[in-house]
This record gives structure tokens, C-alpha cells and sequence, in this order.
């Protein structure tokens, strides 16, 4: 994870950015945010464009690929961030922390992981456009603090990643070391329980 300027400011406008599969669910953003009102920004090109677009409100915009600059610029601009889709990880929730945006996020999948429910975002359990509705009008309600939520997701920084499966794997090691006796020749004997 780079280091990204913390957002002072933020436009009036949520933020989805996703590749346009079926599978991301971005049919339960656009749906939620046409009965909300809201502005959404979509980032991201694929497949079901035509489709999204073809039941999408004018406060809905789909904005396609963007260059990394203007990528940067829409996660700055942003109220919060909206994931609706469920992955086994998803980094841009991650990017959006950094940038110190509170995430509303289905809690399945590494959701769950990367959002700290009530302090770094909101999560929702259901895929559906009541659940995302009802979890952004949960949002307005909690107080959050942007530099809590980028210090949030700097745990996930490559460095900080490292050193912890680098502790992970000598803690492990203690532990092994600490239940077998290694043998002159280099074999190891287990010792035996009392």
C-alpha cells in the first residue's frame, strides 16, 4: 500500500469501483442508489455495462476505465465507498481507507477483514438494495474519524504484511523447536510427553 494524501474534503458522491461482472453485484448499488437519490460514481468497465446503464438513474454515473490520476481524484472526492459484491479480498476497499473513506460493504468475504464495523465503515448482510439502503442511512448516523480509517488500512501495507508472516513463521518455529530436540546428526526426536 502507497502512501496516498489523507481527503480533507469530500464531495457529495459515493463511490463503487469494481470490473462490471455479474458477480460483483453492482445491480445492488445502482438499484439502491435509484430509489436513494444519491450520486454514485462507477468505475470500471466490463460486460454488464449495457445492462446497468439500461436500468440506471441520471444520478447515477458510470465514468468506465479512468486513468490512475483520476482514479486517485474520485477516491479523494468521495462521501464513503460502496462494495456490494463479495471477494475473497478486495483491495480497493483497502485503497479506499487509505485515502480515509469510511466503506459500506456486504460483510461476506474479506469484507468482514477489511471493514471494522461502526469505526472504519458499515457493513451489510444482505445482497440487496434494502440492506445497502438501510446501511447508508446507518452511515449518516455514525460518527467517523478519517484518520482512524487510514490508519485502519495501513495494517494491510506490504511492509507491515511482511513483518507479521515473518513473526508468524519464527513464532512457529519457536514452537516447534520448543516440543522436538534436534539430535547431534541433525535428526529430530520427540520428546516424550510426561
Amino acid at each position: 500500500m502507497r502512501e496516498v494524501p489523507l481527503a480533507v474534503s469530500s464531495d457529495d458522491y459515493f463511490l463503487l469501483v469494481t470490473r462490471l461482472m455479474s458477480y460483483k453485484r453492482v445491480d445492488i448499488a445502482v438499484r439502491a442508489f435509484n430509489k436513494l437519490g444519491l450520486r454514485l460514481k462507477i468505475v470500471g468497465a466490463g460486460p454488464e455495462m449495457a445492462n446497468l446503464r439500461s436500468f440506471s438513474q441520471p444520478n447515477v454515473e458510470f465514468l468506465g476505465a479512468v486513468s490512475e490520476t483520476t482514479l486517485e481524484e474520485c477516491y479523494a472526492g468521495c462521501r464513503a465507498f460502496v462494495y456490494p459484491g463479495i471477494e475473497d479480498f478486495g483491495i480497493v476497499m483497502v485503497e479506499a481507507q487509505a485515502h480515509g473513506k469510511p466503506v459500506v460493504a456486504c460483510s461476506g468475504g474479506g469484507a468482514s477483514e477489511i471493514v471494522a464495523d461502526g469505526s472504519t465503515g458499515v457493513l451489510f448482510d444482505d445482497q440487496t438494495p434494502d440492506a445497502l439502503i438501510q446501511a447508508i442511512k446507518r452511515l449518516d448516523s455514525t460518527e467517523l474519524d478519517p484518520v482512524r480509517i487510514r490508519n485502519h488500512a495501513m495494517q494491510f501495507d506490504e511492509s507491515r504484511f511482511k513483518e507479521r508472516i515473518v513473526g508468524f513463521v519464527e513464532e512457529k518455529w519457536e514452537e516447534h523447536r520448543a516440543r522436538s530436540h534436534v539430535g547431534s546428526q541433525g535428526e529430530t526426536v520427540k520428546l516424550q510427553e510426561p
